[in-house]
């Protein structure tokens, strides 16, 4: 009984996963940018190789901390280094849902919020 229980199940969830709208974006695909504005200077970076998942209504990207770019080189290496801890902490990911409706079987650029939990720096927010 239990076995016809699980593959029930089995089936079930790959028929629902058939229908699912799934894409998977090119490195070059994605842009993941930060801005801060403080007294001294302005602070702001763009990381243009990581990757995302999207499956209906769910996203989730990777990326590689050394892959923010800086106008100055002393900030890349004081973010690296100092405050994101690179070596230790390489990678930081995002899962979510995306907030909007949204048609992505036709091509594209789309403009939509997300609301998950950021993996970065070994703290979950």
């Amino acid at each position: 009984m239990k076995k016809i229980i699980a593959l029930a199940a089995l089936v079930i969830a790959g028929y629902s996963s058939m229908n699912a709208q799934i894409y998977k974006s090119k490195k070059d695909e994605v842009k993941v940018s930060f801005f801060s504005s403080t007294p001294i200077e302005d602070i702001s970076a763009v990381h243009s190789t990581s990757t995302s998942f999207i499956a209906n209504d769910s996203i989730k990207f990777t990326l590689a901390n050394t892959g923010f770019v800086f106008p100055k080189p002393l900030m890349q290496e004081h973010f690296n280094e100092n405050y994101m801890e690179s070596p230790k902490y390489p990678k930081s990911t995002f899962r979510g849902k995306i907030n909007e409706k949204t048609d992505l079987s036709k091509d594209g650029v789309y403009k939509v919020t997300c609301t998950g939990v950021m993996y970065m720096h070994g703290v979950e927010k």
